[in-house]
């Protein structure tokens, strides 16, 4: 392994035991690079189907379901509803899944198209909009490494509907 710039190339001539700093620093360097120095907490594939408490139809097509672990980095991950009420979290890759650890649930009433748009008047005749906060929703799902972490999660209908 060659020293790339003048100075290192000095440095790396004085003596075998300066040669092999050199080259133990470079090591390390590479090493550090390829290994990366990301302090990410690993993810695990989720996936899951949100349904109606009362007879298991779909639920909230065209929004979000929301995963936060409830211990730090308190990181969120995420996943549209399809239309089947099917949907795969992810976090800042798609479909990376969520950190290991208990999560706190929420159904964001914000459209998922992009578009920015609120869905809370809309949303909140189809599921009782407890489920659009964490503090109110009553959902919790543990992530777990090394198995399925599919989950089924029920929501209710609005009260008087």
């Amino acid at each position: 392994m060659a020293c790339q710039s003048a100075t290192i190339n000095r440095a790396c001539n004085q003596s075998r035991f300066t040669r092999r700093r050199c080259v133990w620093a470079i090591v390390t360097g590479v090493a550090a690079t390829v290994i990366g120095c990301d302090n990410r907490e690993p993810t695990y594939p989720v996936s899951g189907k949100v349904v109606y408490k009362d007879d298991g139809a779909p639920a909230g097509a065209g929004v979000s379901v929301v995963f936060e672990s409830t211990k730090e980095p308190y990181q969120r991950a995420a996943g549209v509803i399809g239309s089947d009420g099917t949907f795969v979290l992810s976090t800042d890759r798609p479909d990376n899944g969520a950190i290991q650890g208990e999560h706190r649930v929420c159904i964001s009433p914000m459209a998922a198209d992009g578009s920015g748009s609120n869905l809370t008047p809309q949303l909140s005749k189809k599921i009782d909009p407890k489920y659009f906060e964490f503090r109110t929703s009553g959902l919790k799902r543990d992530i777990k490494r090394n198995t399925k972490n599919e989950f089924v999660i029920e929501v209710e209908r609005p009260k008087g509907s």
